[in-house]
Order: C-alpha cells, then sequence, then structure tokens
C-alpha cells in the first residue's frame, strides 16, 4: 500500500512501538487521526552542554557497571537521572530490561522525536533498531535489553 510506506518513512520513529509488556510484543500503533493530522516539528537539541553530556556519559557508565554485576536499577537513583537541554531523563531496570523516561523539565508536552533526540544523546552507540518506545503525551519510555546494551557500548 502506498500509504503505508509514506508513513512509514514519515514516521520511522513509530516503526517499533510496544504495550505494557515491551518484552511480550512489539508493534505497530498508529491511530487514524495521528496519520491524517499534521504533527508539530519537534524541538531541536542544539548544542548540549559539556556538562550535560559527561553526565550522560556517567549515566551509562553506572548503567553497565549495574548491569554487569547483576544489580537492579532502581527509579530515582540519582546514579541514572540526568538533564539534557531542556529534557530530565532517567533509567531504571531490573532482570534484563532497562527502561528510559524521558520529559519535559517544564512538564509540558513532549513529542517522541523530541524524546528520541534525548536517547540518542544518552545512549549514542546503540542502533535505534534494538530501541523500543511506548509513546505517552507527557513522557515518553523507551526499553531496551541489558544484552543490547552490553553488546553495543
Amino acid at each position: 500500500m502506498v500509504e503505508g510506506a509514506r508513513l512509514e518513512i514519515a514516521y520511522p520513529v513509530l516503526s517499533r512501538v510496544v504495550g505494557s509488556n515491551p518484552t511480550r510484543s512489539a508493534s505497530l500503533f498508529i491511530s487514524q487521526a495521528s496519520v491524517s493530522m499534521p504533527r508539530p516539528a519537534p524541538a531541536m537539541i542544539n548544542n548540549p552542554t559539556l556538562q550535560d553530556l559527561e553526565r550522560a556519559r556517567k549515566v551509562v557508565a553506572s548503567l553497565v557497571e549495574f548491569t554487569e554485576a547483576n544489580k537492579v536499577i532502581r527509579v530515582g537513583d540519582p546514579l541514572f537521572l540526568g538533564v539534557l537541554a531542556d529534557y530530565r531523563y532517567s533509567f531504571e531496570g531490573e532482570d534484563d530490561l532497562l527502561h528510559l523516561t524521558v520529559e519535559r523539565l517544564d512538564s509540558g508536552p513532549l513529542s517522541v522525536e523530541e524524546a528520541q533526540q534525548v536517547c540518542g544523546y544518552v545512549l549514542p552507540d546503540l542502533a535505534p533498531g534494538v530501541i523500543w518506545v511506548k509513546p505517552g503525551t507527557v513522557s515518553q519510555h523507551f526499553y531496551l535489553a541489558h544484552d543490547e546494551l552490553l553488546r553495543q557500548i
């Protein structure tokens, strides 16, 4: 279907969307309304500070350390929190799955595309194809397997 191909090109960010349990399935979920309505252009993260990027490197180093030691990465643990430009991100995880949450500092609406930019700065060595996304309106949620983190970092 030509329209479906156009959709895939226009919205590649939504090609990996998961339900409430990302380890069970990854399926395409796009409502007809989201296809026919134009989306605003995402805000761009320009020139993140060196401090923000250094913090992201420290967060990832802590993720790798905890993952290799098979330790639980707890919600709200300061080791796994950071700020990048106008966005806040945090990790949590146990067993074999990491969860990255991205939100705006002003608690305003957040597009998947904006959050993916944050994800790209925080996890620059990970291929986008190994990260699932569960879209929201005020926060965006990304999931990846621990072994993918260790394999690609």
